[in-house]
């Protein structure tokens, strides 16, 4: 057994035995962490205010060859207390905390995921919940796992679309496709402005990532782009992103999707099958 500092955030909790936790930890240096935290539900000191999700926090880890680590001791780095202060404030951390936790991968260390979730959560505290902050954090989570949108370039034939020009998008194969390769069908339309700003999202250095601006074109474009292409990927809904969009109005949180997935995937499906091009997509 191996004593390891991490750095992590709380993403799932459940009761274990009389008195302690199991908590699930997307760490900086381990990936996705599950860990015993003893004692966790009776005492107040020990782990005091540090076991709540979507706080961020320091911990010494005992992390055995097999089985569950345990949690010795840990310090609240953040609690993000303005998102506990609304409905809206929730929903957005549970969403980012979901997918962090769903995108994670264990013993793998991944910097670059644990400082977008880092600086998501602390967006949204700061500035509010907004659909620009949403769309950045789920463009850039793309990114940071290997799956970036292809937006240059047409998937099947390879030529480049100007990036001046909307572009058919396929989320079956998480790229644009040009008018060339499939000529009058029902794909996604993914307007000029939404993919420079997202290519501005996957491009921008971590520190400055929350602050680009988007006009509410690029937004809406995004919104209507980016939680359908995860759920592709997933192979499922996020749950807390649907939940929220069946409480509130569109403009506090983000638009509906304009049509139902599971048609839209099927008409696509027919589209490349045309075209000569597979549906099928590698999933995390």
């Amino acid at each position: 057994m191996s004593l390891v500092e991490a750095n992590a955030i709380v993403v799932k909790l459940i009761p274990f035995r009389e008195s302690d936790r199991i908590a699930w930890l997307v760490t900086r240096e381990r990936g996705l962490v599950s860990a015993v935290v003893p004692g966790a539900r009776r005492s107040h000191k020990r782990f005091a205010n540090v076991f709540d999700l979507a706080n961020c926090v320091t911990l010494k880890l005992n992390m055995p060859r097999r089985g569950m680590a345990r949690a010795d001791s840990g310090k609240l780095v953040d609690g993000y207390w303005a998102l506990s202060q609304s409905f809206l404030g929730l929903c957005a951390a549970t969403h980012v905390i979901e997918l962090l936790r769903r995108f994670s991968v264990e013993e793998h260390e991944d910097a670059e995921l644990f400082d977008v979730g880092v600086g998501a959560l602390r967006a949204l505290a700061r500035d509010g919940v907004q659909p620009r902050l949403l769309r950045i954090f789920e463009g850039r989570l793309l990114g940071a796992v290997g799956l970036a949108p292809n937006l240059e370039s047409c998937i099947a034939c390879g030529r480049d679309i100007p990036a001046d020009r909307d572009a058919r998008y396929s989320f079956a194969r998480s790229g644009v496709v040009c008018d060339r390769c499939v000529p009058g069908r029902d794909l996604f339309r993914l307007g000029a402005g939404s993919r420079a700003a997202l290519a501005r999202v996957l491009e921008a250095p971590i520190g400055t990532l929350y602050d680009l601006p988007m006009d509410k074109a690029e937004v809406d474009g995004l919104t209507a782009l980016l939680p359908r292409q995860i759920e592709h990927h997933l192979g499922g809904p996020l749950v807390a992103l649907r939940f929220a969009r069946s409480l509130v109005k569109p403009d506090q949180w983000s638009a509906p999707p304009p049509d139902d997935p599971a048609e839209h995937d099927a008409k696509e499906g027919e589209a490349l099958d045309a075209s000569g091009e597979s549906g099928d997509s590698e999933r995390p």
